[in-house]
Order: C-alpha cells, then structure tokens, then sequence
C-alpha cells in the first residue's frame, strides 16, 4: 500500500527522477521472482519513455529476463531497443525468443521474417536468413516470405530458384498481387532462361489488368517506379488488342494518359481514347477528354 501511495504521489508531482528510484527499490526489496522481474519491466519502460535512457532500458529488461525467461512482454520491449542501439545480434536472438513464445502465431512468423531481415541486412548471414525464410514458406499461403525469400535468392545469385518462388506467388492471390509477382519475375536477371519466359510473365500480367481496373493502376505504379513507359506502352497495346471489358477500357485510358503526359503525343493518346469510348460511349467524362485531346491535336473540327 505505501508503494502504491508512493508512486501514485511521484506521478502527481512529475518526478521521474523519484519513481524510477521508488521502482528500483521495490524491486530489491522483493523476493518474489516474478513480482521482481515486473519492477524490472517498469524501470525499463520509465528509463525508455521518460528518461530517454535506452541503454538503462536494456539493462533492467535483460535482467528481468534472467528472473522470467519466458515473459513475452519482456522479449516484445527489448527487441525494439536493442535495434535502436544497433546491437543487431541481440536483437536477431530476441526476435527468435518472440516466436519461439508464440509458435504458430502471425507475431511468430512476423518476428521470424524481421530476425531474416536483420540477419541478413545488419549481419551479412544471407545463409541463415535463408534457412529462416524457408522454413517460413511451408506454409503456401504466406506471400510476404515467398517474395522476401524470392528477393533474397537474387541478391545470393540463386536466379533459378528465385523466379520459382515468384511463380508460385503469382499462382494465386488478387490480381494486383499476382501481377506485381509476374511483374517481379521478369526483373529477375536471365540465367539459363531465355527471355521467353520474361515475355510470358509480363504478357499474363498485363492479360489480369484487362479484366481488373485495379491491377491497371498496379501496372501503371509499376513502370512508372521503374520509368519506363516505352516498356508499359508496348505491352499494354498488345494486350488491348481485340480485347473487350471495363479492365480494357481502363487499360487504354492508361496509355492515353502516358502519350500524353509522358510521350508529348497528344494525337496517339486521342486514339487510345477513341477506342476506349467505341467500348464504352456513355462515358462522358471519357468523351470530354477525348475532345480536349483532339482539340490539342488541331483536330478541333472532330
């Protein structure tokens, strides 16, 4: 009860300084190991939060760690601190505890990708971070390991193995995820492979966004990051052709918005609109820009 007065008291008044002494008492005062361990976890998250004494922090939660080895909440508070200070090895060892506390979990999974990405990244064990991920992709259905693993395949010159791993991504999922899958693999560097395969992946790409306006914006995000719109327009004239639906009109308002704003051809973008609104004439705004482009064109008769 004194305790509890006590730091309600030092709260009132703001005094940072007093509670974390209060706290630090307290838990030398105890002989309950566990009681011991939550003072512990509250000098750290003082030390954290108003001390702005993150190196404090790890040294009281490394020790509540010692009392409680399975205290999750400890593991979850020490993992972000220990990247904060750039000990990447700690850190990586604290991220495989959390799943090892959480196995089947989407926090076990979550903390198993971050510790490939540290592993990687901040240590250079590009090995270990494969084995990670994996392990992670046993489990179909997990599209952010596939594709972290595919990425990682190609940085360790595994090109082979990395455009399966987009393939199987690409096997399902929305079209917008399957064609940014498609879309990948074809990045991947030819090894082995003739370009035939690249010319596949990218024309089924585009064949999704014509029957989704969605993945003509994905599409459109896509070549626009990569700046390359001579790429985007061959591909999506090919696709448009004797193609019909809403995702084929959205297609072709797409490459009349590159010719223009990209291409300086006012006059190839009113042809994509052109043939946009054969396939959807009640389209007023649709007809409004086609007239603005026509007008730019010096077609003002049409």
């Amino acid at each position: 009860d004194a305790f509890a007065r006590a730091r309600a008291l030092l709260e009132e008044n703001h005094d940072d300084a007093g509670l974390i002494d209060l706290v630090v008492a307290r838990a030398a005062a105890t002989a309950n190991g566990r009681e011991r361990a939550n003072m512990l976890k509250l000098q750290a998250a003082l030390q954290r939060d108003r001390m702005k004494d993150a190196r404090s922090a790890v040294a009281a939660l490394k020790q509540a760690i010692a009392l409680a080895p399975d205290d999750l909440d400890a593991y979850l508070m020490l993992a972000p601190l220990e990247e904060e200070q750039r000990w990447w090895q700690g850190a990586a060892d604290c991220y495989r505890k959390i799943a090892e506390l959480t196995p089947g979990s989407d926090q076990s999974r979550t903390a198993r990708l971050r510790e490939a990405q540290i592993r990687e990244d901040e240590l250079g064990d590009r090995e270990a971070a494969r084995v990670i991920l994996e392990e992670l992709i046993i489990d179909d259905t997990d599209r952010q390991a596939v594709r972290q693993m595919a990425q990682l395949c190609v940085r360790m010159g595994k090109r082979t193995r990395a455009r399966e791993l987009y393939l199987h991504a690409a096997s399902s999922g929305t079209a917008v995820e399957r064609i940014e899958d498609l879309l990948s693999l074809a990045q991947v560097p030819v090894d082995n492979v003739t370009d035939e395969a690249v010319e596949r992946a990218i024309a089924e790409a585009f064949a999704l966004a014509t029957s989704n306006k969605d993945g003509v914006l994905a599409l459109t995000r896509i070549y626009g990051q990569r700046n390359d719109w001579n790429g985007f327009i061959r591909h999506a004239e090919r696709a448009c052709e004797g193609q019909r639906g809403e995702g084929v009109v959205a297609l072709r308002l797409a490459l009349a918005s590159v010719y223009a704003d990209h291409m300086g051809r006012p006059d190839l973008a009113a042809a994509q609109l052109a043939a946009a609104r054969v396939l959807a004439p009640n389209d007023a705004a649709l007809t409004q820009r086609l007239a603005q482009l026509q007008l730019a064109s010096g077609q003002g008769d049409r």
